[in-house]
């Protein structure tokens, strides 16, 4: 008779017939009980965000089959808030795969992952990778220790079964086998005894595979319930022969799901509510999740800026908007102007730029947000003006900031130059007029009294241009042309 081989797993794979819920806050799994599991008294720190915040569901079932089976969570009973039916995602079961091709021989497998594997126990290997147990090539193997990418310590060949060259890619499954104890059992019986059903998973309605080994044929059969060391079952093929293995894939299955909790009142800085989790027809006794919500604002920076004096119509300025936020992470924050300038306008805000500084987690955080916007002024403001701007982050505004701006001290009036020299008034532009003559000196200081940027002069169908200011090797041909002095009457064009 084959040795059952089981007290590697203990407690860790003993796990009752459905889930053990918890909350994910840190990831540490809840205890769980013989029977139908127990759920923990496990809290989360959400923010205030208006429509609610996600808080994150976990369990853990053993399904005792290739594929998890999925659970199905409620939530009931919310004080401080109110939360939503929960939204499922997908359940998975625990598996890894071999990496690098193996002798049958090895007493050492690489794989891809060993997490969620007991520290020692027995697995099985699906060697074709087909997620089929009931078809190609299985072995048992029993092992003595783990590291994160391998299983140690083997003992090949186990429960009956053949040493295998295990291929990359094959499944990888925690298993946990006995033997019968019975001998010829018949291919329509409903009951198998075995040497001990320690960790085996009965499915309730929906059943769980134990794998028998009938003439050296897996044979899958769903087990709808256990007692004592009696697994019942649906009818299977072959006959059942005493000291034949039983094996069924063990570990824990993880189903999440998330639940909207929103809280009641802008006052509310907490909630509760119990939550379940049913999976292979059974329910997990009531857990209480308790809520804490973030209230602590965001905080606006005091700004300020000042208005540039040196053109008579102020020149628009750019003002910069700043704000932190010490207890959350970036939550769709925004700036909004709360009180807008007399003496000016305020444009666009534009979208906030933000840095979390440590963002390990919910509550230990410091968000830094910038954004900017343009101050104009209106024509001829002075002194003084003043806006208001909050920031919000998470569903929480702050106090509002104030953006102080210093105007010009007096209004800049524009004066314009008597054009000595020149026929008329020199305007912005170009001027077409005449000069009263004189030396190329005395028509250079002429243009400068009139606020000009250049003068020039046709000659043979070119231009001759004087700029003003420059230096005289620029000015050198239009001196040349007039080395007797600039006539009276001489037509220019003036650019101001």
């Amino acid at each position: 008779m084959i040795k059952t081989k089981f007290t590697a797993y203990g407690l860790a794979v003993a796990v009752a017939f459905v889930a053990a819920v918890m909350l994910v806050v840190v990831g540490t799994p809840n205890e769980v009980s013989a029977d139908k599991g127990v759920t923990g008294a496990l809290s989360q720190t959400i923010t205030n965000a208006s429509g609610g915040e996600a808080v994150n569901l976990k369990g853990t079932h053993q399904s005792g089959k290739e594929a998890c089976d999925e659970g199905t969570f409620a939530v009931a009973a919310p004080t401080g808030g109110t939360v939503a039916a929960p939204t499922d995602a997908a359940c998975a079961t625990i598996k890894t795969t071999v990496t690098v091709l193996n002798k049958t021989t090895d007493t050492s497998v690489t794989v891809a992952s060993t997490t969620g594997f007991p520290a020692s126990g027995s697995i099985i290997v699906d060697n074709d990778g087909n997620d089929n147990l009931a078809t190609g090539a299985v072995e048992v193997i029993d092992y003595t220790s783990i590291t994160k990418t391998s299983i140690d310590g083997m003992t090949r060949a186990r429960a009956g079964t053949a040493a295998l060259a295990l291929a990359v890619n094959a499944d990888v499954y925690p298993a946990v086998y006995s033997t019968i104890t019975i001998a010829a059992r018949a291919n329509a019986a409903t009951t198998t005894n075995i040497a001990d059903a320690s960790g085996f998973v009965a499915g309730g309605t929906t059943g769980a595979d134990i794998m028998v080994d009938p003439d050296g044929t897996i044979d899958i059969i769903a087990a709808s319930a256990i007692s004592g060391n009696t697994i019942t079952h649906a009818a299977g093929t072959g006959v059942k022969a005493l000291g034949e293995f039983v094996v069924q894939i063990s570990g824990d299955n993880t189903d999440s799901a998330t639940a909207v909790f929103t809280r009641t009142a802008a006052t509310t800085t907490s909630g509760t509510f119990t939550y379940t989790l049913t999976a292979n027809g059974q329910t997990s006794t009531k857990g209480t999740a308790t809520v804490s919500i973030i209230t602590d604002k965001p905080t606006a920076d005091a700004t300020s800026a000042t208005v540039s004096a040196t053109e008579p119509k102020a020149l628009p300025v750019i003002v910069s908007l700043t704000g932190s936020d010490t207890t959350e992470a970036k939550s769709t924050p925004s700036f909004t102007m709360t009180k807008l300038p007399t003496k000016g306008v305020m444009g666009t805000i534009t979208a906030a730029l933000c840095t979390d500084v440590a963002s390990a987690k919910v509550g230990s955080v410091m968000t830094n947000c910038t954004s900017t916007v343009i101050y104009t002024p209106l024509l001829g403001a002075t002194g003084s003006d003043s806006a208001e701007y909050t920031m919000t982050n998470g569903g929480e505004t702050s106090v509002a900031a104030t953006i102080t701006l210093t105007l010009p001290a007096a209004a800049v009036v524009e004066t314009v130059a008597a054009a000595t020299g020149f026929d008329g008034t020199i305007v912005a532009g170009v001027n077409l007029t005449t000069h009263a003559g004189g030396t190329v000196t005395a028509m250079a200081a002429d243009a400068v009294a009139a606020g000009a940027t250049s003068v020039s002069v046709t000659s043979a169908g070119s231009f001759i241009v004087h700029v003003v200011g420059a230096p005289s090797f620029v000015n050198q041909a239009f001196t040349d042309h007039f080395t007797d002095g600039v006539p009276a009457g001489t037509v220019m064009l003036v650019v101001k």
